[in-house]
């Protein structure tokens, strides 16, 4: 990211991955590095930029398909027809009426912000698991979001549990909540966790936890002299299945201290329109089939970065280490190996993003080319994908009317 500042308003503007913006001497660069020394190396780069080793246009494809296919997803078996969107788990079985659906264990408080989030990425059905009555807050989540699905009853009880058709579900996240029988807000969340990997191991699960050393307390733990390690170096953590709220709290403090960093973590989680200048969307992909087994992290990553507009990978998540079955590494080394069915968290995604469709022929392909140049000349702006086909399908009809 870049942050600029307005000659005329004296005002800073904070960019995520601006593409062809063209930096200023008095800009500032937002840097990932282990400390501000390794970051102000980049100075010594910036002038001798080099250019990308030749790619080859197979493989840009590939890459570009790779964000198409992310895009569909498994949609609800639920009939469309069925306008019940509140179900006591207690006493009614859910299996063979959901699939593909996101449950959430909390309270209609926290998941109003939550389904915020989710509503920006994905229309996936997202069923909220409580044990109380439904208050005024859902009434109104109810009437603002499509797809958002009441389920009364307790994770804590197994009948229940299975009743929420969590076989099928896309995967299970659990946020910490308050009970005055429970010890600690993260109690009932590493009993719902150790419920879930024993009698459903298969099922994809996240667990928010506000005290770190309750990570013990939902297995994986390290033996021996590796009890000594960080928390955030637990195996539970680094597989991606747990969150510490505190990270947020040491986000906070580093604000403190450097204060630009501000404007940058508040751009990060917007949700509102972006700037036109920035393609800033947080995105994952999974490494294509084609691509070469072990094949190095720097060289995927300047493959996504010669893609028509920019992508800046993040992290990889990675299923090919024998210690691990899954592992998330953040800024990963250079030479870190990438096999097919790894998966990259990038900000940005290509300019042309197609639905999933065998290889388009020759002329399918200019004339889908003609198409996107006439939508830019007219710089017309789209918030989905859905949009813009609507909006090529009346171009297209113009133009035959002509």
């Amino acid at each position: 990211g870049t942050k600029i500042t307005h000659k005329k308003k004296n005002k800073s503007l904070v960019l995520i991955n601006p593409g062809n913006y063209v930096l200023a001497k008095s800009d500032k660069l937002f840097v990932i590095a282990n400390d501000q020394a390794t970051a102000d190396l980049i100075e010594n780069f910036v002038p001798k930029c080099k250019p990308f080793a030749e790619s080859s246009s197979f493989r840009l494809e590939e890459l570009r398909k790779a964000f198409v296919d992310s895009y569909y997803e498994i949609n609800s078996s639920l009939s469309e027809n069925e306008s019940k969107n509140y179900f006591e788990i207690w006493k009614e079985n859910l299996n063979g009426v959901f699939a593909g659906h996101v449950l959430v264990w909390g309270t209609p408080e926290n998941f109003a912000e939550l389904i915020e989030v989710v509503r920006a990425y994905s229309s996936k059905p997202v069923c909220l698991v409580c044990n109380q009555h439904p208050n005024y807050q859902w009434e109104k989540l109810k009437s603002t979001y499509s797809s958002i699905y009441y389920f009364k009853g307790s994770f804590l009880n197994l009948q229940e549990l299975y009743n929420s058709a969590i076989v099928d579900s896309y995967g299970v996240l659990v946020l910490p909540t308050s009970d005055k029988d429970a010890y600690s807000s993260d109690s009932n969340s590493a009993l719902i966790a150790r419920l879930v990997q024993n009698y459903f191991p298969k099922v994809k699960l996240l667990v928010d936890l506000h005290d770190e050393s309750y990570i013990k307390f939902i297995g994986g733990c390290p033996e021996g002299k590796f009890k000594q390690l960080p928390k955030f170096m637990w195996p539970k953590f680094l597989s991606g299945e747990c969150f510490f709220s505190s990270a947020l709290d040491s986000l906070v403090c580093q604000v403190f201290y450097n204060p630009n960093l501000t404007g940058f973590l508040e751009k990060l989680v917007d949700l509102s329109q972006k700037s036109n200048l920035e393609n800033s969307k947080i995105r994952s992909i999974e490494v294509p089939s084609t691509i070469p087994d072990g094949i190095s992290y720097s060289e995927l990553f300047d493959n996504l970065l010669e893609l028509d507009s920019s992508v800046i990978p993040l992290a990889l998540v990675s299923n090919s280490l024998d210690s691990f079955e899954q592992v998330v590494l953040t800024n990963p080394l250079p030479s870190t190996q990438v096999f097919p069915g790894d998966y990259i968290l990038c900000i940005g995604e290509p300019l042309e993003i197609h639905g999933p469709s065998e290889t388009p022929s020759l002329e399918s392909q200019q004339s889908r080319n003609n198409e996107v140049q006439l939508l830019e000349s007219l710089k017309l702006k789209f918030e989905s994908y859905e949009k813009l086909q609507i909006e090529i399908q009346k171009r297209n009809k113009a133009l035959k009317n002509l």
